[in-house]
């Protein structure tokens, strides 16, 4: 790569053909492209783009085959260093020492003042250094314009990643379950005082946005995020900088803050997107010094490598890559020293040796720093370093994605490269909160750019420090993908930065061949084109994420789901008032369930307590709360409006109606509402029921009641919790009344993994109408129910389209006569 904007590159006369031939691939690369997004299947359109790639990579690399090498610094003459900066040098060891053994010693104790000295020796450290580096190259110049419009894009970044904040999604969406995990971590540290040690940045930092928030939501949650996905435009735009020219490095950059890619993982407070910062930071920070071999950097680098064996799985392996990319350092200026034909060079080389040396050992202290508690962690509690592998150890357990055939094993791996490469261009993540449904993970701009850059990096790999950056992104991903049993592009946001760089890097080779030759009128009409590329890829991302997937109405969907409709129930209907839930979700406020515990974070609005059996209301006791009005909810599978109408017959006072969510209809509830204290009236219940504890009906039963319904939502406690497993048995014997001849469609479901079987009159039920005549009809039921919370049997009715359950209950009225329900 040559270092300023606009070099020529093709020699004249062969290069003028190569320089054509780029320019034809070039066009193809659109083609191809343009084809793919009409039809990711296509493969015509896909052979044309993978060949035009090909063919731009190669004319590329021919029109400038002598592309620079990277040139190791020279070291300056020997200066004294005087004892402070070595007594700086020993307190800020001392002190990583100290808070490292503090933190070994009691993690929850210590860990406030642990990590306040690890910071403060690595500043230490890293201000001594400052002194060592004198002399060593500065690393490239940065002309006046390059900081204002860094400044400005990074504000272009963080504008994009808040704009319509809070809009989509929504407070009470939810992209996964991990961002109702990382609320409980944070609500644990506020109000338990946990100090946990797995994602502690993380969880600190929505901790803190937690803390400043009177009544958090998901959103809430989502700050601290989103702000460090604005902030990672700076280390990506250091890690370019030293990589290429200032305005492509710029490009690259501005690539990189309007990313959809990173735009739409920036507003999920998942624990796998923030870690991203800091290992941005380490790798700009080791390039730079390969460039300079300065060592200001090292020591916060090797802390920052400390800390994400603490983070996400996916990020364990930075310290791999940080030692293997010194070792790569030390083991060329040995082998240049070793070959030196001047004394000159040799001690040129041997002088970065000892820099290679100092940045290891530095390096690793920071590593070891941070290492030395999480293994005293690991092993005081047996069950973690099990669970620090679990990702590992899950994926490894899936025997059929790891074939024992070889044949299989290597279709399987060929399969899922093929699937892990269509990710970029044809179409990206499949899951709804995630992206967009179909649409690749890069823009069309970056897309062309991407396939040609990686193949020219393949060809230029000793260049700059393509090489290395290959091996990163190659092992990152098949790491994250071909290695894994299941292909989660979400484990793929370290290697965001990779595609942009391979991009830049061709569009300055591309830049240059064009240029060549070219008068200031034509270099003028590329600069524009160049810009409307940009303006381009721009409006491409912001377009994927605020329309494509902001409007779709599957993905909101997908956003939503049983739980959090619960919660913006809790906050905008019942607000702060006892809440009685009847739903599968059976421990939702209790703290000590761990799904249920996940919605504590919220603070406020939601209070109550989980029916486990809706006779537990319709007692004579009534039901019992310390405040009113009270709110009984329920939710799908039970049946809403069946149920309804029975708390209507027992309670007068109470007033029903539906709670819906307008982006997702499957997920309603139905909302009834108690003003005041009341007793139920009395029911005439006809339905017999009968309980045995495992799967036979021998022997006596464990319970004998009578029930107004045969629903879901009338299995004892004892038949919902136990040992995953275990049975219940259950038996019904009843009646029910018909006020007309006609002919009726009854429907028997099982929830779960019941099974249930019905009859009516003696005859099964089925889909099949039952001609009834007026009166009253014999129901006898039979079922096995798993002590599970996901079980139940039920009986309904279908007439006009409409379901019912079947009523067993008369409404006793006050001369002792009945009345059955409309």
């Amino acid at each position: 790569m040559k270092g300023k904007l606009g070099d020529e590159s093709c020699p004249r006369g062969r290069g003028r053909a190569m320089r054509w031939a780029y320019f034809a691939a070039v066009g193809a690369l659109g083609l191809g492209q343009a084809g793919i997004r009409h039809n990711p299947n296509d493969a015509r359109a896909t052979l044309l783009f993978v060949a035009a790639a090909a063919l731009a990579a190669f004319a590329a690399h021919r029109c400038d085959p002598n592309e620079a090498r990277t040139r190791p610094p020279r070291p300056p003459e020997k200066a004294g260093v005087s004892a402070r900066v070595w007594l700086l040098v020993g307190l800020g060891a001392a002190a990583m020492a100290l808070g490292s053994a503090l933190l070994a010693a009691n993690w929850a104790r210590w860990f406030a003042w642990g990590i306040a000295l690890l910071l403060f020796g690595t500043g230490l450290l890293c201000t001594a250094m400052r002194t060592f580096d004198r002399g060593w190259p500065q690393g490239p110049e940065w002309p006046r314009w390059e900081i204002p419009v860094l400044l400005a894009i990074l504000g272009l970044g963080a504008v994009l990643r808040f704009h319509h904040y809070g809009a989509f999604p929504g407070p009470y969406t939810t992209h996964a379950i991990e961002e109702q995990q990382t609320g409980l971590g944070a609500h644990h540290i506020l109000t338990r005082g946990a100090r946990p040690w797995e994602f502690f940045f993380d969880l600190y930092a929505a901790a803190f946005a937690l803390w400043l928030s009177d009544e958090p939501t998901f959103v809430t949650l989502r700050i601290p995020f989103t702000a460090f996905s604005a902030l990672a435009v700076l280390p990506a735009h250091l890690l370019l900088r030293q990589l290429l020219p200032p305005a492509w490095a710029a490009a690259g950059s501005f690539l990189y803050a309007v990313s959809s890619w990173n735009l739409l993982y920036s507003r999920c407070a998942h624990n796998i997107f923030l870690t991203n910062f800091f290992v941005l930071s380490v790798f700009a920070a080791l390039v730079h010094f390969g460039r300079t071999r300065r060592l200001a950097g090292i020591a916060l680098a090797g802390l920052f490598c400390g800390y994400t064996l603490y983070a996400y799985a996916g990020y364990r392996g930075t310290p791999l890559f940080a030692l293997l990319f010194l070792l790569g350092l030390l083991g060329a200026d040995l082998y240049r020293w070793l070959r030196a034909t001047t004394a000159s060079t040799g001690a040129e080389a041997a002088g970065r040796a000892r820099r290679d040396l100092a940045a290891l050992a530095l390096a690793c202290g920071g590593i070891a720093a941070m290492a030395l508690p999480l293994v005293v962690l690991l092993r005081a509690d047996r069950a973690r370093p099990d669970y620090y592998f679990e990702a590992f150890l899950r994926s490894y357990a899936d025997k059929a994605y790891y074939a024992p055939d070889p044949v299989e094993f290597a279709r399987q791996r060929l399969r899922r490269i093929r699937d892990v490469a269509a990710i970029f261009t044809h179409h990206g993540d499949d899951s709804p909160t995630f992206n967009a449904p179909g649409e690749p993970m890069l823009d069309p701009v970056t897309a062309s750019g991407f396939a040609g850059g990686l193949l020219l990096a393949l060809l230029r790999w000793r260049a700059g420090y393509n090489g290395f950056l290959l091996f990163a992104f190659a092992a990152l991903l098949a790491g994250g993908t071909v290695v894994v049993h299941n292909l989660d592009v979400r484990r793929l946001q370290g290697i965001t930065v990779f595609p942009i760089f391979f991009t830049v890097q061709f569009g300055d080779c591309l830049w240059r061949a064009a240029r060549g030759g070219a008068g200031p009128r034509v270099r003028r009409v590329l600069l524009a084109l160049a810009v409307a590329a940009g303006g381009f890829a721009g409006w491409w991302n912001y377009s994927v994420y605020f329309r494509k997937m902001a409007r779709d109405p599957r993905v909101r969907e997908a956003f939503h789901n049983r739980d959090t409709i619960l919660i913006r129930y809790a906050r905008e209907r019942a607000r702060g008032h006892p809440i009685f839930l009847l739903s599968p979700h059976h421990r939702f406020f209790d703290p000590s369930f761990y799904y249920a515990a996940q919605y504590a974070w919220l603070k406020q609005g939601v209070v109550g307590q989980d029916l486990g059996d809706l006779l537990e209301i319709l007692s004579p006791g009534g039901v019992r709360a310390p405040s009113y009005p009270v709110f009984i909810a329920l939710q799908r599978p039970f049946h809403g409006p069946s149920i309804a109408e029975l708390l209507g017959a027992a309670y007068p006072e109470l007033h029903c109606g539906e709670f819906s969510e307008p982006d997702n209809p499957h997920i309603g509830l139905t909302s009834c509402e108690l003003q005041g204290p009341a007793r139920p009236r009395q029911l005439r219940l006809q339905l017999r029921a009968r309980y045995w504890l495992g799967e036979a009906r021998g022997g006596p039963p464990i319970l004998v009641r009578d029930e107004p319904l045969l629903s879901f939502a009338l299995v004892p406690r004892t038949c919902r919790e136990g040992i995953r497993g275990q049975f219940c048995a259950a038996e019904w014997e009843g009646e029910f009344e018909v006020s007309r001849p006609r002919a009726q469609v009854f429907i028997a479901e099982a929830l779960g993994q019941s099974r249930c079987e019905v009859e009516i009159d003696g005859r099964p039920v089925t889909r099949t109408p039952l001609a009834l005549t007026a009166g009253a009809h014999e129901v006898r039921a039979r079922a096995v129910l798993p002590r599970d919370p996901e079980t139940g049997c039920r009986l309904l009715a279908e007439e006009g389209g409409r379901q019912q359950l079947v009523p067993f209950y008369r409404v006793e009225a006050s001369g002792g006569a009945g009345t059955a329900p409309g």
